[in-house]
């Protein structure tokens, strides 16, 4: 699903965040000491256009807890953990790919890591990638710090390889379809959240805790979103081909519940209405750049 294009208007801090942000996650690819070929196939995944929604996500989180303004300048720790993050959600995305898994040939509108590669080069990079993303991570400065983020993404990257596995069911066959959108999407996006909270000079248990729920709910969101594209959008509109769930006939939450184009964008609305409220119990202050994140998501998805 693209969501940012570069240059939108009124999107000003959007644009300067990414464009602070990737040089960071290159240098980071490049600290990881690939030789060549793996190095190749690293450049090759993290250049594309991802969204980069949860690093964009993480500080604009951070920045309305804090009442700063999310710039990559304003946290090194937590852009940091930010580009940990990005690590592992492309190395989840990699294996994802695979025969094995999803069988997906094209990524991001360009040939999937193991259809340019070969399934063994894309294997050990996704090794490689989760590696590198809890090394980065370990170079957080405060110690506490770096403890609590590294059981942060552990615990999300479990969580995910438990939604993996739920996936491969055939037909989805018994599985709670929301339940598995929590585990293999919402994961990241809640230690996103999580990890962002814990970063703020208020940080303490109750506030991360809720901002994890939240990310968790952020991440359901958003894997209703991309289902609302792949289920009613045309290729032009969703910015890729079929997906694969539709192609290896895995029910998606509007397939299984037969939902019209109408229900579905209810669905869509009423989750986001209920985002926005709980982001308000967070803290005092308006939360306008998550809100933001989360208006562009939707913008994008239901014009």
């Amino acid at each position: 699903m693209e969501i940012f294009s570069r240059g939108s208007s009124g999107e000003s801090w959007i644009e300067a965040f990414l464009t602070g942000f990737e040089p960071r996650l290159s240098e980071a690819v490049e600290g990881l000491g690939l030789i060549h070929g793996l190095s190749e196939a690293a450049h090759y995944v993290l250049s594309q256009k991802g969204k980069r929604i949860r690093p964009l996500l993480g500080f604009a989180l951070w920045a309305d807890l804090s009442n700063e303004k999310p710039d990559v300048e304003g946290s090194s720790c937590l852009c940091k953990a930010m580009i940990s993050l990005e690590l592992l959600h492309n190395s989840s995305l990699v294996h994802d790919d695979l025969p094995a898994l999803d069988n997906d040939d094209v990524r991001r509108g360009v040939p999937s890591c193991h259809k340019k590669f070969g399934e063994a080069r894309a294997i050990l990079l996704a090794d490689a990638l989760i590696a590198g993303a809890f090394g980065h991570a370990a170079r957080i400065e405060d110690r506490e710090t770096t403890v609590k983020v590294l059981r942060a993404l552990s615990e999300a990257f479990v969580s995910l390889c438990n939604g993996q596995e739920q996936d491969m069911r055939a037909d989805r066959a018994g599985v709670d379809i929301l339940e598995l959108y929590r585990l293999k999407t919402g994961a990241l996006f809640a230690s996103c959240c999580e990890i962002s909270a814990l970063m703020t000079r208020f940080g303490d248990s109750s506030l991360n805790e809720a901002a994890k729920a939240i990310g968790l709910g952020i991440g359901e969101w958003f894997q209703l979103c991309d289902d609302y594209l792949d289920s009613f959008c045309s290729r032009g509109r969703k910015g890729r081909g079929e997906s694969s769930d539709l192609r290896n006939n895995k029910q998606t939450f509007f397939v299984a519940k037969a939902f019209s184009i109408e229900q579905a964008k209810a669905k869509i609305d009423n989750d986001f209405n209920c985002l926005c409220q709980q982001l308000s119990g967070l803290s005092d202050s308006k939360m306008a750049y998550t809100r933001q994140v989360l208006s562009l998501v939707r913008s994008r998805v239901i014009a």
